[in-house]
């Protein structure tokens, strides 16, 4: 999460690298996880990334790979109601920074759940992202 090497490639700055450094995008892959990051928090990065989430989420789409939740539940990023984090475990401290992108053609639009606070939070701060694909 926190490169202090090389501090641009920290966070949404990591995935940026890794979708640079592999040929494996042209191929649709499924992209999931904890991504530290949220469209919110592109335009006041300090010190500046590499890449934000806009960089991350512009060059899957454009192999056809999307945000399962955002695809499915018709939301905007950065308007997300579903939070998939909550920060030390606080409900009122509740954030959306978990992802599954997929190939689009391979989602059902109802296929996409978040585990809720209450069910998961004894667990883990992160919440559960369930997802139907169809290969």
């Amino acid at each position: 999460m926190n490169d202090k090497e090389q501090p641009a490639k920290r966070d949404i700055g990591q995935l940026y690298t890794a979708l640079q450094q592999y040929d494996c995008i042209d191929e649709k892959p499924v992209v999931a996880g904890d991504f530290n990051w949220n469209i919110i928090w592109d335009e006041s990065p300090s010190p500046s990334l590499c890449g934000d989430f806009d960089a991350v989420r512009t060059q899957l789409e454009a192999v056809g790979v999307v945000s399962a939740y955002h695809h499915c539940t018709d939301t905007e990023f950065g308007d997300e109601s579903d939070p998939t984090f909550y920060m030390r475990k606080q409900e009122n401290r509740p954030y959306h920074t978990d992802y599954v992108f997929a190939p689009e053609s391979a989602l059902d639009a109802k296929s996409m759940t978040v585990g809720a606070y209450s069910d998961w939070i004894d667990a883990s701060d992160h919440m559960p992202l369930g997802v139907d694909i169809d290969p």
